[in-house]
């Protein structure tokens, strides 16, 4: 962590912070088995949905720290 930039630093913990965030909210719904089978279909369902969300986070809240 001491060689990377502190912009580094700060996405790092934001993507981490983010991912549990989805991760809560998959673990708490209620799938129907067509739709489990379908988010199965990814072979990495957590940061397909994080990088999906990526353009409404820069619209809602900016690039980052400014």
């Amino acid at each position: 962590m001491q060689a990377k930039m502190p912009q580094e630093i700060y996405d790092a913990a934001y993507q981490i912070a983010m991912k549990e965030e989805i991760a809560d909210c998959f673990s708490n719904a209620d799938y129907s088995p067509q739709a489990a089978k379908a988010l199965m279909k990814s072979p990495n369902l957590l940061q397909d949905v994080y990088e999906e969300f990526q353009p409404f986070r820069l619209e809602m809240y900016g690039t980052g720290c400014e």
